[in-house]
């Protein structure tokens, strides 16, 4: 911020242009604390929205030899709202990477380990055990101590798997702001490329090519590039007319 050259007189006090400037520093801090904060929770809104979403269009399609127009019309629409919604999950996975590979969030291993164990345990044992009676009650599964070892292992639900995905990661955490604090911007980009390459190109190439790399060349984990990239974005100034483009080029990419 420039340095306020003029001085504030009331009376006999001066108030020195430094004092002016670090209050006024401290505000704008505020300000900007309170801004990522709106953005923060419109894009989770926007994250639950697009889950919904996918959750609603996914929809099971019987296989036939001769599709008439009606169902080829009813497989694209639904693949549309697919591919529009697929990255509801990302959103919160980035936006929980923003949140907490700051440099300035310097705490204990013991500590923040403990807050996130707060914050997922109880949600994730209450919900477990919804699902488990769900089970039991509505689709006359047997619950055993088996089932539930087996439950535990693998989540109560297929949707489930969003929480480990987020287990892992806040295990990982602490690791990740060391590099993210220590590393040169170019390294993290590095990073970046690397991971992209690994989960969004080297997969596309398997499909029609198939397996054309060890998958042990990359061992990038794919949510753990949204969480450094959440990191990233907040941190760099990208211009719209390249948003757009990602984004409808992201979009045709997927359907």
């Amino acid at each position: 911020m420039k340095r306020i050259r003029t001085a504030v007189v009331d009376g006999n006090s001066e108030v020195d242009s430094s004092v002016t400037e670090n209050i006024d520093a401290t505000q704008k801090l505020e300000t900007d604390q309170n801004e990522f904060s709106f953005h923060a929770d419109l894009i989770r809104a926007v994250g639950m929205f697009l889950v919904f979403l996918l959750h609603s269009a996914v929809e099971p399609h019987p296989i036939v030899t001769q599709p008439d127009q009606a169902e080829i019309i009813r497989w694209w629409t639904v693949t549309t709202y697919d591919a529009l919604s697929h990255y509801g999950v990302a959103l919160f996975v980035m936006i929980s990477g923003a949140l907490l590979l700051q440099p300035c969030k310097k705490e204990p291993l013991g500590l923040f380990l403990k807050k996130r164990f707060n914050r997922i345990a109880l949600p994730f044992f209450f919900w477990t055990a919804i699902y488990f009676i769900y089970r039991h009650a509505v689709l006359n599964e047997a619950i055993t101590f088996t089932s539930i070892v087996n439950g535990l292992e693998t989540g109560a639900y297929y949707h489930f798997w969003f929480i480990y995905v987020i287990m892992g990661i806040y295990l990982i955490t602490p690791m990740l702001r060391v590099f993210i604090a220590n590393a040169d911007r170019n390294i993290i980009k590095y990073s970046l490329v690397l991971w992209f390459i690994a989960t969004g190109i080297i997969p596309i190439i398997g499909l029609f090519h198939g397996n054309i790399l060890d998958n042990r060349v990359f061992l990038h984990l794919e949510w753990v590039g949204y969480f450094v990239l959440g990191y990233y974005i907040l941190k760099t100034k990208i211009r719209p007319l390249f948003l757009y483009i990602a984004f409808f080029g992201g979009l045709i990419y997927t359907l």
